[in-house]
């Protein structure tokens, strides 16, 4: 169990988006009326095993004054290739980013594999970037403290009320999380994030 004296964040620095913001046009996502860069990673648990991590998808936006917006999570266990697949091209169909960051430990890269074969066989157009971590990409926890922690102590940082948020809320308040998918794959895709270049801000109608 943790302790509130042992969170790395506080609640203080959660800010949350609101919905009305958020628009799709063609491909374009904005909010308000800015134009997001949309990214995606997958932390893959490879266990027969219940007791096992799940894995995470995270989906973020980035807008051109360095705002990340936390745009979906997902989260499940399985061992099926065909559920790891849907899940990815599910979120691609709904936010239309075109790679997926998937750190290959373990199983993670027959996981990244098989997608990729998937994709290629239903002619889709996701590209699969993998990336092994190395001791030297540090820690877990010293990758969260230099990545994530600084995203919301700046108030850098937006995402929806409920759902998995709310789990994932759970995991960036506790410096020692039962579960760590989501915060894992979070701080993935912002890894790899970067604002849009020469995007304008438009002006808001009421």
């Amino acid at each position: 169990p943790n302790d509130i004296g042992s969170a790395r964040l506080d609640r203080s620095q959660l800010q949350y988006l609101d919905p009305k913001y958020l628009t799709f046009n063609n491909g374009d996502v904005r909010y308000k009326n800015l134009k997001l860069n949309v990214f995606c990673a997958m932390d893959v648990a490879w266990s027969d095993s219940n007791l096992a991590d799940y894995t995470a998808i995270a989906v973020i936006g980035v807008d051109s004054e360095g705002f990340i917006y936390i745009l979906d999570l997902d989260r499940f266990k399985t061992t099926k290739f065909h559920v790891y697949y849907d899940a990815a091209v599910s979120l691609q169909s709904k936010w239309g980013f075109r790679r997926m960051k998937v750190e290959s430990n373990a199983g993670g890269k027959l996981v990244a594999q098989e997608i990729e074969n998937l994709v290629r066989k239903n002619g889709g157009n996701l590209v699969i970037d993998c990336q092994h971590s190395s001791g030297n990409m540090g820690k877990k926890q010293e990758r969260w403290a230099a990545i994530l922690e600084p995203k919301y102590e700046s108030k850098s940082v937006y995402h929806f009320k409920g759902g998995l948020m709310s789990i994932y809320e759970e995991e960036l308040m506790s410096s020692r999380p039962r579960h760590d998918d989501i915060k894992d794959a979070v701080c993935m895709a912002i890894e790899i994030s970067k604002s849009p270049s020469g995007s304008r801000k438009l002006t808001l109608k009421d």
